[in-house]
This record gives structure tokens, C-alpha cells and sequence, in this order.
């Protein structure tokens, strides 16, 4: 009786055991699958062929025979002829007029007036001389004196209106005056108050000083030279002696003040008007293509 109680308890521990090791021997057998279930599929399809690397940045050149690079050949080509086109057009059309402009300097002579406010031998001399040299720089007008010029504060007014660009009066007397320093031998006498010549700065400080002035300095010199050569010779035809006379009077007997009514005393004025205009241009250009982009 207790030999077959032993007996059932050895067989049901050795059965426990089996099934504890069955169980264990199918953990063991799971486990991997479980295992393997968990960890991401292998790449299946085209992703699982090698990629080719990208190219590397300023490889392609010009004429390559790319799409690509064929397409954008092509837009640069069409932007350069076109802009290229632009530029001609604009020399041709616009610059041609700038040229133009300058090809003959100046076009037109430009308006001066004589006034003779001494009505004597020295006004009529001036007079002639001065309006024999109209040229192609300035065309000289004889204005007689009257009510509408009365005196010279009247003629410097008509310049600073703009009548006229430059004028050149005998003040009155200066006949008169001359006459009495060759009597006198006065040390006073200033001979470049017989003649004043009025200019305008102003009015365009390019054209006074590279045509005006010039101009009307040369004419004048000569003048009254030749007038100091007239004067000697009539008094040595008149048997005067002439060592008598001051030699500056003898050298110079008639002479010019010249007076700038207007003068252009603003030089930072040129660079809005003259040189600032360019830079104002390539500005403008400088934005309009920036705008142009951003957009």
C-alpha cells in the first residue's frame, strides 16, 4: 500500500518535471520568432538598389549637353541678347542727341549789347570796333541810351534779366576825361574806369567762363590797343610831346573794368547739377534692377 502511494507521487513529479519542460523548451522555441518579428523587414523594391550620389556643387560646365544645364543655357542667352539689345537701342536713340548736341559748340551766337554813354570820339571808336567783331560766339546789338537804359545800373539790370549775356558800355565823360589827363597830366586818372563790361555768372557759369569772359576780354584788349596806338599817332601829328604825358597813359589811355553782376559763388551747386545727375542715374539704376530681382 505504500509502495504504490510512492510510486504515484514519483509519477507525478516526474510529470510536473516533463511539462515544466515542455513549456520551457516552448518559450525557448517562441522567443526567437518573437524576436525576429520585432525587428524592422529588410528594404524590398527599388529602395533597396544603391542610389547614385548627387553631384557635386559648380561641376557642370557651360556646354554640357545636360537638360538642365541646356535650359538654363538657353534663358541666359535669351537675357543677355536681349539686355545687349536694350543698350544699343538706348546709345543710338538717346546718347546720338547728347552728341548731337555737342557736335557744334555753340550752335548760335549769343546776344551782347554795346551802349555808348559818352556819345564822343571814344564811344564811337568803341562802338565800331566792338560791333565789327560780332562772331560766332557772341553777335553784338548797339543799344542806344534813353529811357529804357539810363545809365549803367539799368544795363547790369537788363543782365540779371536776362535781355542780354554780356554788355559793354563807355561811360559818360570818358572822352572828356581823357582829353583833360593829356592836358593835366593828372596822376589820378585811372583809365579802366572809361569802359565797364558787364557779365552774369549765374546765369551759366560754364558759358561765362569758357566763352564770355574769354571772348570779351580778347575783343577788348585789342581795342584798346588799337586805340592807344590811334592816340599816339595823332599826337605826334599834332606835334605834342609826349614826354609830357605819364607813359601809362601813352601805353594805356583807354582800358575796362570788367564786373560780374551775378557771380556763381555756390560750387557745391555743380555737383547736384552737373556731376550729380550721373550719379542720380546709376542710383536709379542700381534700384530699379534690385526691385526688379525681389519681385
Amino acid at each position: 500500500m505504500k509502495a504504490s502511494t510512492t510510486g504515484e507521487r514519483t509519477l507525478a513529479s516526474s510529470t510536473s518535471l516533463e511539462g515544466k519542460n515542455g513549456a520551457s523548451a516552448d518559450v525557448e522555441k517562441v522567443s526567437p520568432v518573437e524576436s525576429r518579428a520585432s525587428s524592422p523587414p529588410p528594404p524590398v523594391g527599388p529602395s533597396a538598389q544603391l542610389q547614385t550620389p548627387a553631384k557635386p556643387p559648380f561641376s557642370a560646365q557651360f556646354l554640357d549637353e545636360d537638360e538642365d544645364i541646356s535650359r538654363a543655357r538657353r534663358t541666359y542667352i535669351t537675357i543677355l541678347l536681349q539686355r545687349t539689345g536694350l543698350i544699343v537701342t538706348a546709345i543710338f536713340a538717346i546718347f546720338s542727341i547728347y552728341w548731337g548736341a555737342l557736335y557744334r559748340i555753340p550752335t548760335h551766337s549769343l546776344e551782347g549789347w554795346i551802349v555808348d554813354f559818352d556819345g564822343d570820339q571814344i564811344g564811337e571808336f568803341i562802338t565800331t570796333e566792338l560791333n565789327a567783331r560780332s562772331g560766332p560766339i557772341i553777335h553784338w546789338n548797339i543799344q542806344q541810351s534813353g529811357e529804357a537804359l539810363k545809365d549803367p545800373d539799368d544795363v547790369a539790370r537788363a543782365i540779371v534779366d536776362e535781355d542780354c549775356w554780356i554788355a559793354v558800355i563807355v561811360n559818360r565823360g570818358a572822352t572828356r576825361l581823357l582829353n583833360a589827363t593829356l592836358a593835366s597830366n593828372d596822376a589820378n586818372f585811372d583809365s579802366s574806369t572809361l569802359i565797364t563790361a558787364y557779365g552774369i555768372e549765374a546765369r551759366n557759369e560754364n558759358a561765362y567762363r569758357t566763352l564770355l569772359r574769354h571772348t570779351i576780354e580778347e575783343s577788348l584788349q585789342e581795342i584798346t590797343k588799337d586805340y592807344a596806338v590811334r592816340m599816339v599817332s595823332e599826337l605826334i601829328r599834332l606835334n605834342i610831346s609826349l614826354a609830357t604825358i605819364r607813359p601809362d597813359v601813352l601805353v594805356r589811355p583807354v582800358y575796362y573794368t570788367l564786373v560780374n553782376v551775378r557771380p556763381f559763388d555756390v560750387p557745391v551747386a555743380s555737383a547736384v547739377t552737373f556731376i550729380g545727375l550721373i550719379y542720380l542715374l546709376i542710383l536709379s539704376f542700381i534700384v530699379v534692377v534690385s526691385l526688379s530681382l525681389s519681385s
